[in-house]
């Protein structure tokens, strides 16, 4: 019975988009592992990618980069007692980063609690505000139609609530009885055939689309039509697909609104744009301190050290909550609520609408001495990544360099 019922939990998660699940071992979650193991029965086309750690903190931080590089929820699971709290940390940087978990703790039934058993601890909301939501599920509990509906909605309701309205963890405390074990072969339970036809059922997990502000987005406009010198920068942006890697597609439409703004993208290190083909991308981290930025669009995450980098005062877009309390000279905000994944390519189609052709006027000013700035830079990425000291520049770059403002030693 109570394999039946973890059945259903694991294999409405992957309905609902779960791909990769992180176990860490222990006796209490033997059902929960054992029903990631079968994820690819009935009613579902692809199975579970499972992997075993045996520490749990860093299970729960390889599960942390599996939902940042793919921006899937992944899903952690552990035994009963003090195995959960070891994902603390990891879920306290989902929360702060907008990334999609859902923990699966095993615990020991209620009559066990309070009663000195061993690996026996209270579980319930033991992360606290930290994750987004939590819920109770009894792998014992009753196997009729409306209870297992009920179980199958808590699922789709974790997978949602991981990523709307901002992406974070989702806590489900499982408790299980023993026998823990598989039933044997030949043995099937009654209620089988239900949970088969639930799986089988069409499921459609989907969040309310996000898109930005008509009138920030006219404010944002004429914000680049009246900047002498505007910048992009892009902040954390996750992975695209593969197929879009490989053919180099611009996903998140940072390129096409770099092209019609005439605008320099400077790109942060995990921005997915620092290595993209045909895009005039600087790197943030060597060029801020020697660019005057009059505005500048974010995509991604905040960059609160490029803004107290820049020497004058910068108008950022920002699209989540954070409000950077060095030069800024205005804030634009486009988006009506939190950060979201798709925000960015929203916000850069949107962007590239508006006439905004006459907005590079000062960088095309500057042009002439382009090869010679580019001489410059280019010696700087390879210093920083192998730690050997920068080349010095021929005397032509130097002087191009200082027109700049990018002496060395800044």
């Amino acid at each position: 019975m109570q394999f039946q019922r973890a059945r259903l939990l694991v294999g409405t998660l992957v309905r609902a988009g779960v791909e990769r699940a992180v176990t860490s071992p222990g006796s209490r979650s033997t059902p929960l592992v054992l029903a990631a193991l079968a994820a690819g029965g009935a009613g579902m086309s692809r199975g579970l990618d499972l992997v075993s750690v045996i520490d749990e903190r860093a299970a729960a931080f390889f599960a942390l980069g599996q939902a940042r590089a793919t921006g899937l929820p992944s899903v952690l699971i552990c035994t009963s007692g003090s195995a959960a709290a070891h994902y603390l940390p990891a879920i306290l940087e989902a929360r702060e980063a907008g990334l999609p978990l859902i923990v699966l703790s095993a615990d020991r039934p209620v009559e066990l609690m309070d009663c000195a058993a061993p690996q026996t601890t209270d579980q319930t909301k033991m992360f606290g505000t930290a994750v987004n939501s939590f819920a109770e599920i009894d792998l014992g509990g009753p196997m009729d139609p409306l209870s297992l509906r009920a179980l199958r909605r808590t699922a789709v309701q974790a997978v949602f609530r991981s990523r709307w309205p901002r992406g974070g963890a989702v806590h489900l405390n499982v408790r299980a009885r023993k026998p823990l074990e598989r039933p044997e072969a030949g043995e099937r339970h009654p209620a089988a055939a239900t949970v088969d036809e639930l799986l089988g059922e069409p499921l459609d997990v989907g969040a309310p689309s996000v898109g930005p502000d008509p009138h920030a987005l006219d404010r944002a406009a004429r914000l680049c039509r009246q900047a002498e010198r505007g910048l992009i920068v892009a902040g954390p942006l996750p992975l695209p697909p593969p197929q879009a890697r490989e053919a180099d597609a611009d996903v998140f439409g940072l390129r096409e609104l770099a092209r019609r703004t005439g605008f320099p993208l400077l790109a942060e290190a995990t921005s997915q744009s620092r290595f993209a083909a045909g895009t005039a991308a600087g790197e943030a981290g060597h060029l801020a301190d020697g660019l005057g930025a009059a505005w500048a669009a974010r995509g991604g995450e905040t960059l609160p050290s490029f803004c107290r980098s820049v020497r004058r005062p910068c108008r950022p877009v920002r699209n989540g909550f954070w409000r950077p309390a060095l030069r800024l000279r205005s804030c634009c905000r486009t988006d009506p609520g939190p950060i979201r994944p798709d925000w960015p390519p929203c916000f850069c189609r949107e962007m590239s609408r508006p006439p905004l052709a006459e907005s590079a006027r000062g960088w095309r000013q500057r042009r002439p001495i382009r090869p010679a700035a580019d001489g410059v830079v280019k010696c700087w990425p390879c210093a920083a990544d192998s730690g050997r000291r920068p080349r010095p520049p021929a005397p032509g770059r130097k002087m191009a360099a200082s027109r700049m403002g990018m002496r060395r030693g800044r």
